[in-house]
């Protein structure tokens, strides 16, 4: 081959030329070869990315192999598995924090958000990004209490499903809801 005047590393790259792991692959990526060949930048092509691995080819055909298995739920390690109808299980060694992160994350809540502990009633609520979202994990939760969680007017409002405090607050816990915060959406766990 001549010596054209364009630097190998160049030519290469216009050409598609690719070596990976000793294998000199030949393909025309025509967006380089626009921009090669025009005297300005060309702001048409998207970034991409390209990451490689030993064994890469063998993974994508891994992860793409037809599954017989199933994912089932274990009643044995599972906290009152019979009423969670699987939405959430929540073991009993998780902390509040542990449920306020996970509920973070499903709402899409940054982590870095801004927490505040409050009192209420004697029960700890926490309240996210300025009432955003309130949650509250206590056991025995009034009335009261979410009565006054409803008045703060969240987008969310989170509690456990065993911490309402009898069957008449749960009865009645969408009627506060309806009644002072109408647009909040409301989660128990």
């Amino acid at each position: 081959m001549e010596d054209s005047g364009i630097v190998p590393e160049r030519r290469n790259r216009m050409c598609g030329w690719q070596e990976v792991g000793g294998v000199v692959r030949r393909a025309v990526d025509f967006d380089v070869l626009k921009q090669e060949l025009a005297d300005t930048l060309i702001d048409e092509r998207e970034l991409r990315y390209q990451f490689t691995w030993p064994d890469k080819q063998k993974s994508i055909l891994l992860a793409n192999t037809p599954t017989n298995k199933t994912l089932r739920p274990c009643k044995e390690e599972s906290a009152d598995f019979d009423n969670t109808q699987n939405l959430y299980i929540i073991k009993p060694d998780r902390t509040v924090f542990d449920l306020l992160f996970q509920v973070m994350l499903d709402l899409g809540k940054p982590l870095s958000a801004k927490i505040e502990e409050k009192n209420i009633a004697g029960k700890r609520v926490f309240i996210v990004n300025d009432d955003d979202l309130i949650a509250c994990f206590e056991d025995s939760i009034s009335a009261e209490i979410v009565t006054e969680i409803a008045k703060a007017k969240p987008l969310y409002a989170v509690f456990r499903d065993s911490g309402l405090s009898s069957d008449s607050v749960a009865a009645n816990f969408e009627q506060i809801f309806a009644t002072y915060s109408p647009s909040t959406v409301r989660k128990v766990l």
